[in-house]
């Protein structure tokens, strides 16, 4: 078979790793970087080869596509995702097309509560006084978090009102808005588990572990991880998480709280399994690879 792995970047423990299983598999495979394809469609000619072309091969003769970190190109990768579709290839892009979104937290938020999945009380306003209030009636400590970021980036613990005041003159000083963050209300928690869903099954779960002094767990910010067993309530939980997200392929992460009620704290739709692996000692990318190969579309 011959497949392609299309992302932003070339580099990067999962994209090697997944370029390797799918070698390993006996299958041919490219990395190619979104950026690099030029989209030809249309025309009066109507011998014109249309397609996606990458140095003048056209993505279009491939079998298989994976999608992998695309966060800033989805517009792009979703035109890409129906152009390859419609010509007949076999497309696993977490059902991007359909969804339209990588990262959004607040629908994601939203979709918990419809489909009561217990999530951190959670609040988006668009001003500043607004927002002020809202920090002050959660109660500190309070959680701030980018509504489009991953990978731990871009959220914040605030102790008091003075935290949240030099918060908004930094992000008014770079021009960005209050509305792309989220407030939360923070968690105390005795277990921080990432759970890993494939296509609708749970795969494994591991412990993350911040560093000392530190309230993110998230692997790539330090943390530290280990392999557990998980209940079947949290399995059941991560499941569902997943599926009402409409992920694929998701890294669920789950809080268990002091008095032992678990949260969904977000869905990953493009987890990263470097930590996962070392954790679990399980073969990730060609989990991810054979289930493309089974399941894509």
């Amino acid at each position: 078979m011959k497949i392609a792995i299309l992302t932003q970047s070339k580099a990067g423990y999962e994209n090697k790793k997944l370029h390797q299983a799918a070698k390993e598999l006996g299958h041919q495979c490219t990395i190619v970087n979104i950026n690099d394809v030029v989209i030809e469609v249309g025309g009066l000619d109507k011998k014109t080869e249309n397609g996606a072309f990458v140095n003048g091969e056209n993505l279009t003769s491939y079998d298989l596509i994976i999608f992998r970190f695309i966060f800033s190109a989805k517009k792009r990768a979703m035109a890409l995702s129906k152009l390859l579709r419609y010509s007949g290839v076999k497309v696993m892009d977490n059902n991007l097309e359909q969804v339209g979104y990588n990262i959004d937290k607040i629908r994601d938020s939203i979709l918990f509560h419809v489909n009561n999945i217990p999530y951190p009380k959670s609040i988006n306003v668009l001003d500043e006084d607004d927002f002020t209030d809202s920090c002050n009636e959660m109660g500190y400590p309070v959680i701030v978090k980018h509504t489009g970021s991953g990978k731990g980036q871009g959220v914040y613990k605030f102790d008091d009102i003075g935290d949240v005041e030099d918060f908004i003159e930094k992000i008014e000083e770079k021009g960005k808005k209050l509305q792309t963050y989220l407030i939360q209300e923070f968690v105390p928690y005795v277990m921080d588990i990432r759970v890993l869903v494939i296509s609708g099954n749970v795969v494994g779960a591991m412990q993350r572990i911040p560093k000392e002094g530190e309230f993110k767990a998230n692997f790539s910010r330090g943390g530290s991880v280990k392999m557990i067993e998980i209940d079947d309530e949290t399995r059941e939980l991560a499941r569902k998480a997943a599926e009402v997200t409409r992920a694929t392929n998701a890294g669920v992460d789950v809080l268990v709280a002091e008095n032992g009620t678990k949260y969904i704290l977000e869905v990953n739709r493009t987890p990263g399994f470097e930590g996962f692996e070392k954790a679990t000692g399980m073969d990730i990318a060609t989990l991810i690879i054979e289930e493309a190969i089974k399941n894509a579309y």
